[in-house]
């Protein structure tokens, strides 16, 4: 105990920091100096709320007296002191706790004391319930003696009356025996509950496993058709010869699918996030180069009004920052509020970026911060509140419908918390609206990378692969054509399988099969069983799987089955050929 009370009081305060109890440190007089976090989610008191509402000291008006007992006790002999206390919370409830005052001693002399708390609240609430039925049981067993005593008294004042003495016992023996059937319904009610809570869960986990298969299944057949739709119309696109209003109409027909995908997306994160099955995958990733990406991909999209500076922020000494999270859900958060700046700025300025800072309350820790700014049309005060409400549109335009469907915020929000971080936004109505976005930056896991692998991937404009053989695995014609219409033109040779069965037979006959482009789902023999018999056969083929399953489970799924790498429908033609290009060569 000796050694423990010698402690400096800093490394106790990161102690306290860090434990999920209730903590407070005063001083030798009782004088509240610091409470942990957890001590405010318990009592619903800030230290400021704490000094303000009950005194300075721990000695208030509202301090229980063994407080102040076992704090003098803690401080004459030097030595912990455990006791059990009733308190009152801010919001009026009622809480009991285990509290532990243990004194931090220097040069022999107490100069602070910390206060542990440890919640018993249902033990005591447990306490309570027993003590009621104990009490029952008491009264019946009261009225049972009373019973016994009434007989005893008849059989001692009228021990003549042998048959009414012999009525009386056997009422008695009948008594105990609806006693005891009491009993043994009362444990066949306990176990037929049992038994249907037992039911209900897996009645509950079976919903959650369909609801899942609903939403890979329902993302499988729009992504199937849109393939085709997006495919085809960046092929019309990037045809010289079209007309140029032909070319604005399929412009339009595949923004319009991009936006659909989009939107069933988010359907399918909120879906997701509502069952509480959203996957994280931390990985190291390099800040600037998802920032970069977002904002080469939006000036891309051709959504920015020509009189709005679209600018990127990069600290240039943070230029190499690499930081431990979920990569695509990070981009996905980031993207999403400079989409929504984009859609509400016609006019001034958009500016994203990141900054970092140090933390004062744990001086090894580091924030990074992002941020999202723009003078578009705001957001009133009296909104702010609901901003990531689901379903909320606070556009207030009769000359401009702003497209959305309400949720992209709810989404954005409970992403940012599942990746522990922070969001707050500022806003004035008719300047302009700012995102702030935290995540603590420990020093020793995120770091500055001087590795080369940071620097931007450039697309190959041509690739060249004549005397490659090509072996496509696709039901759908129409999937078919479009990968078709995309190899011929770099001098491939290709193959065409219609199921698994046939894409196997075409890989047992050809021999000079360079890549296998493998569709997921397909009749007969689908891409899991097939390349399961394509590595028995062959294990270093590359085998890319293309497939309209777009969960980070299906990629999970997809890799661990023996593919070398996937794409997701619908596909990008430069993505794809890249892919081609890396897989091959390598």
């Amino acid at each position: 105990m000796t050694d423990i009370l010698k402690i400096d009081s800093a490394t106790l305060a990161k102690v306290a920091l860090d434990t999920h109890n209730p903590v407070m440190i005063t001083d030798y007089n009782g004088n509240i100096m610091w409470i942990n976090n957890a001590y405010k989610d318990y009592y619903g008191y800030t230290l400021e709320q704490l000094v303000s509402e009950r005194g300075k000291s721990i000695f208030g008006k509202l301090t229980d007296p063994e407080v102040k007992v076992a704090f003098g006790k803690s401080i004459i002999h030097k030595e912990t002191v455990r006791f059990e206390r009733k308190s009152i919370n801010r919001d009026h409830s009622e809480k009991w706790a285990i509290s532990t005052i243990t004194p931090i001693i220097e040069n022999k002399k107490v100069v602070q004391l910390i206060i542990i708390d440890s919640d018993i609240t249902n033990q005591k609430i447990a306490e309570k319930k027993i003590i009621k039925q104990s009490e029952e049981i008491s009264r019946k067993n009261s009225k049972i003696e009373a019973q016994l005593h009434e007989i005893q008294y008849q059989k001692e004042e009228i021990q003549a009356q042998n048959e009414e003495i012999q009525a009386q016992l056997e009422e008695i023996v009948q008594i105990n025996s609806e006693l005891s059937k009491y009993k043994n319904h009362l444990e066949e009610l306990v176990e037929k509950r049992t038994k249907e809570l037992e039911e209900a869960k897996e009645k509950a986990e079976e919903s959650d496993r369909l609801k899942t298969a609903f939403l890979s299944n329902m993302s499988h057949e729009i992504r199937t058709p849109m393939n085709a739709i997006i495919g085809f119309s960046g092929l019309l696109i990037d045809q010289n010869d079209l007309e140029s209003k032909n070319q604005e109409y399929t412009d339009i027909i595949r923004n319009s699918c991009t936006y659909l995908l989009n939107l069933v997306d988010d359907i399918i994160d909120i879906s997701k996030i509502e069952i509480g099955q959203v996957d994280i995958r931390p990985m190291k990733c390099n800040v600037a180069k998802i920032l970069n990406e977002i904002h080469l991909a939006h000036l891309n999209q051709g959504k920015l009004q020509p009189n709005v500076d679209f600018n990127l922020s990069i600290p240039s000494e943070y230029s190499n920052l690499h930081f431990n999270t979920d990569q695509k859900r990070l981009y996905q958060i980031i993207s999403n509020l400079v989409s929504n700046a984009i859609k509400f700025t016609n006019k001034g300025f958009i500016e994203f970026g990141f900054t970092v800072n140090s933390k004062n309350s744990t001086p090894k820790t580091k924030e990074l911060r992002f941020f999202i700014k723009d003078s578009g049309i705001g957001i009133k005060q009296e909104e702010l509140p609901q901003i990531f409400d689901r379903f909320r549109k606070f556009a207030h335009s009769k000359e401009k419908m702003y497209e959305g469907s309400g949720i992209g915020l709810t989404i954005t929000k409970n992403l940012v918390h599942l990746l522990n971080g922070n969001i707050e936004v500022k806003s004035e109505y008719g300047k302009g609206t700012e995102f702030y976005i935290s995540f603590d930056l420990e020093q020793d896991k995120d770091s500055h990378s001087n590795d080369n692998n940071t620097k931007q991937t450039q697309l190959t404009e041509q690739y060249n692969w004549s005397g490659k053989t090509i072996l496509i695995g696709e039901d759908e014609d129409f999937n078919y054509k479009l990968l078709e219409s995309i190899l011929v033109n770099y001098g491939t040779k290709i193959l065409w399988g219609v199921n698994g069965k046939e894409t196997l037979e075409i890989f047992q006959k050809e021999s000079n099969i360079d890549l296998i482009l493998l569709d997921i789902k397909m009749p007969i023999m689908d891409g899991y069983e097939a390349i399961k018999k394509i590595r028995k056969e062959d294990k270093n083929i590359p085998v890319i799987a293309q497939t309209a399953y777009a969960m980070v489970e299906d990629e999970d799924k997809i890799l661990q089955a023996g593919f070398t790498s996937y794409i997701s429908k619908p596909i990008i033609i430069d993505l794809l050929l890249e892919l081609i290009e890396k897989t091959i060569n390598s």
